[in-house]
């Protein structure tokens, strides 16, 4: 069979090194006769936190609490076999909470694979998609398996000199968790763009509040992002955009949902570190400048075109809306109704729409060949 070499480790401490080397300061173990040496290599580090708990399921949903907390790697260890199979609810939660969940799981011996003994489950990616297996791609925003393969416990052989005093890396990678290049590819664009943001951790709220600001992007706040009570934030059904942004936890909401059907709109999620925050804060400020430049032009030829949104209009536009949402009419109807704020929304969409259109049946196509240079100096 085919083994990943990444996750063939066959030694307790090369496996703890590696946890210590990508952050981890924090172990939740649950015991049992396999795992037994990693258990007794990790009690005799002096630099890190430890947990035990008898039912790994329970200890898994700990270690993930552990991890959304300090944002830090959190190890969770377990013994061979169907153990490792209690851990999946706890991985799956881990990777749409985007949270840095180690999974460090003893194994049996690879010659036993197949094989019948018992114990012995393939544990080989035994967490599918839900979990990176090579640490050299692992970006901390989703869980990392490690399995290691040990024969029977010897705890005398071990050498424990070099992991004694062994520290963990003080910082994550910063060229791993790093996104802001994606970030800013995916608003160099003049399509419309919305913010969706799902849970959020409390020492990033304030980062991701200030980048939105500085988008200057419509952003519906789920209540869980603690933002909603900070920002204007739209409705669900007033989403409307050629791009989303996806911050923080999977959404709830409908809409997030929907997307699944619809390949038309563009899509990027992330899961916003603070570094992330910052290093885009220069790039979308000057974005925001420029489409309040876009916006003051856009009004003032609308007011010299003396072009107006009629009520017909504006109402056409609501059952477009309304249209939109199969199922749920009388919601979005009752929706527009109590909100006048939502309406004007609408009005300002429409607005802009017409003037846009004002100006491609006043604008004279004029055509000049260009050299590849100055192409691109007129799209920077």
């Amino acid at each position: 069979m085919s083994v990943n070499k990444n996750i063939q480790y066959t030694n307790s401490l090369d496996a703890i090194s590696q946890c210590l080397s990508l952050g981890a300061s924090e172990f939740v173990i649950s015991t049992g006769a396999r795992n037994a040496e990693l258990i007794y290599s990790i009690l005799n580090i002096n630099n890190i936190d430890y947990y035990s708990h008898p039912d790994e399921r329970s200890a898994s949903f700990f270690a993930l609490g552990r991890a959304l907390s300090t944002r830090k790697p959190v190890v969770m260890l377990t013994t061979s076999g169907t153990a490792v199979a209690e851990l999946l609810p706890a991985c799956i939660e881990a990777y749409y909470q985007s949270a840095p969940l180690i999974l460090l799981t003893a194994d049996r011996p690879i010659r036993y694979q197949n094989s019948g003994a018992p114990q012995s489950i393939n544990q080989i990616e035994i967490f599918g998609q839900y979990a990176e297996t090579d640490f050299h791609k692992w970006k901390y925003n989703h869980p990392l398996h490690i399995n290691v393969h040990l024969e029977e416990p010897n705890l005398k052989s071990l050498n424990l000199d070099t992991l004694k005093d062994s520290k963990p890396s003080p910082q994550i990678n910063d060229e791993k968790t790093s996104n802001t290049k994606v970030l800013e590819d995916f608003f160099d664009t003049d399509e419309t763009i919305n913010i969706i943001v799902g849970t959020l951790n409390i020492e990033l709220r304030d980062q991701v509040l200030s980048f939105i600001e500085r988008s200057n992007c419509a952003t519906y706040a789920e209540s869980v992002s603690g933002l909603r009570e900070k920002i204007s934030s739209i409705h669900s059904s007033e989403i409307k955009a050629e791009r989303i942004l996806r911050i923080g936890g999977i959404p709830s909401c409908r809409y997030w949902r929907d997307l699944e059907d619809n390949e038309e709109i563009k899509v990027l999620s992330q899961g916003m570190s603070e570094k992330d925050a910052k290093e885009s804060r220069k790039n979308f400020e000057d974005v925001a400048k420029k489409r309040i430049k876009v916006g003051l032009i856009l009004n003032e030829v609308g007011e010299k075109n003396n072009i107006k949104v009629s009520e017909q209009e504006l109402q056409a536009e609501v059952q477009k809306q309304i249209r939109m949402m199969p199922g749920q009419e009388k919601m979005v109807m009752d929706f527009y109704q109590k909100n006048p704020s939502a309406v004007a929304s609408l009005r300002g969409t429409v607005y802009e729409e017409k003037i846009l259109s004002h100006i491609k049946d006043k604008a004279k196509s004029n055509k000049k060949e260009i050299s590849k240079d100055e192409a691109e100096k007129i799209l920077k």
